[in-house]
């Protein structure tokens, strides 16, 4: 992998590295379907991106509404993040990103149908993950496996899955860590009754006015 972007302070670090293959931590090569995010104690590391991916998180905003050109090169990205302040340096992150492949971000809106996720019960307490446990988010195969992850967490990685718009409620058990696992071969209807199901996760249709970003090559 090629290191296109490299940062280190006193007070924080970041490297990008740019490569044709899916890679893990230990480099080995990943499935078509492969991807990592994990949120450490100190920063955090992202695996398995592709252009879209790196976009949407370092923006915040749902991989769904990222629209990337088709005659932009197909590279996948790892960006390890060392600081405090994991969510300050994005913008400056994206902004070298954009600036190093000479790329341009328009943005317009569009009204959609999406759902809120929230909870019909209490299934879910057997589920949560213990204080210490770090944030992880993988998918392997169709397989995705969530570790002390959140609702909103899940609303997110539905959203980029499944290309709908997903958010939570404000209840202050929408910020709970779980441990929560599903196939995404499964149809969203189907996910939905098996989230119910195990987990007593509602959803709840609605409309949602949403922020689109294409991402172009500069001519």
């Amino acid at each position: 992998m090629k290191v296109i972007e490299e940062v280190h302070s006193d007070s924080i670090s970041y490297t990008i590295y740019e490569g044709k293959n899916k890679t893990n931590e230990d480099n080995d090569i990943q499935c078509a379907k492969y991807y990592s995010y994990k949120k450490l104690e100190n920063g955090y590391e992202v695996r398995g991106a592709d252009l879209r991916h790196l976009i949407s998180f370092l923006l915040d905003v749902d991989l769904k509404d990222v629209i990337v050109d088709n005659r932009i090169d197909k590279n996948f990205y790892t960006l390890e993040y060392r600081g405090s302040d994991a969510t300050a340096l994005k913008n400056l992150i994206l902004k070298k990103f954009v600036e190093y492949y000479d790329l341009h971000i328009n943005k317009n809106q569009k009204l959609e149908k999406g759902y809120t996720l929230g909870l019909e019960n209490d299934k879910i307490n057997i589920y949560v993950a213990e204080n210490n446990q770090n944030t992880s988010v993988e998918q392997n195969g169709s397989i995705v496996n969530m570790r002390n992850a959140n609702l909103k967490i899940l609303a997110s990685v539905i959203q980029d899955l499944y290309g709908v718009k997903v958010t939570t409620g404000k209840g202050q058990e929408n910020l709970r860590g779980y441990n929560i696992n599903f196939d995404s071969v499964m149809s969203i209807t189907s996910l939905q009754n098996f989230l119910n199901e195990k987990y007593g996760i509602q959803f709840e249709e609605e409309q949602f006015s949403v922020l689109k970003y294409k991402v172009t090559k500069n001519e």
